[in-house]
């Protein structure tokens, strides 16, 4: 298919995303409709319409929090807070992240807390708090194997390069986390779940690296051109790259 027919077509695909998701009644909403209007958000970026976005997930943090109902709300919740920081919206992040670490306190996991505290990272390093991601880095690299990703990322957010680079060979070096690290350093257009972001990324601060490189190479090759869904060629257009 030529790269031009490709884009108009996603388009459609987002427009339809926005268009057939609609879901009235947030205070009564289940789960399957939860992440479909996860989906409708990163549609709504990816076609810049962020203000439309942040909306929805507005809507969702107000919904009452039981565990014993929607406990299953924790992940858009700490989806809102990546997305606001992501966005450089760090009083915000701040602030979802809080809303995001009570309830995964009791409807989250090891993993969950990881992804919450880069957001609080991010966070507190945008608006000068460094002093106060510090404390939270440091107890990012100490649990760095429940969230190897969310770690390293975190360092780069604080210009760690060093603990960051640490934790990718890391890594890349356990058969148990070695594919999920080496997507992470993959070009950005081959993210299927995106929002545009002004954090930096694995990807532009350590895949060139020559061990890192070297260790990237001993699992897995760079993705080729052709293989760009077609979700990361609308994305590329839309920045005019």
């Amino acid at each position: 298919m030529w790269l031009g027919e490709r884009i108009v077509l996603l388009r459609v695909y987002f427009c339809d995303v926005i268009s057939l998701v609609e879901v009235k009644a947030t205070a009564k909403l289940i789960e399957q409709d939860a992440w479909a209007l996860n989906a409708k958000v990163i549609a709504l970026d990816s076609l810049g319409r962020n203000a439309e976005a942040e909306a929805i997930f507005e809507a969702v943090a107000i919904i009452p929090y039981d565990p014993d109902v929607n406990g299953w709300i924790v992940g858009l919740i700490i989806n809102r807070g990546d997305r606001l920081v992501k966005l450089g919206q760090w009083h915000k992040a701040l602030d979802a992240a809080e809303l995001a670490e009570k309830i995964a306190e009791k409807s989250g996991n090891d993993f969950a807390m990881m992804l919450i505290r880069k957001t609080k990272v991010c966070a507190l390093t945008g608006i000068g708090q460094g002093d106060k991601a510090k404390i939270l880095l440091d107890t990012m690299f100490d649990k760095r194997k429940d969230a190897y990703g969310a770690a390293a990322e975190a360092m780069l957010c604080a210009n760690d390069d060093k603990r960051a680079g640490t934790i990718v060979l890391e890594a890349l070096a356990d058969t148990d986390y070695s594919d999920t690290m080496a997507s992470n350093l993959q070009r950005p257009e081959f993210e299927l779940i995106y929002i545009p972001s002004i954090l930096p990324s694995l990807y532009e601060k350590l895949r060139n690296r020559p061990d890192v490189s070297a260790a990237f190479n001993k699992v897995e090759r760079d993705i080729p051109d052709a293989y760009i869904p077609i979700a990361g060629v609308r994305r590329k257009s839309l920045k005019g790259l």
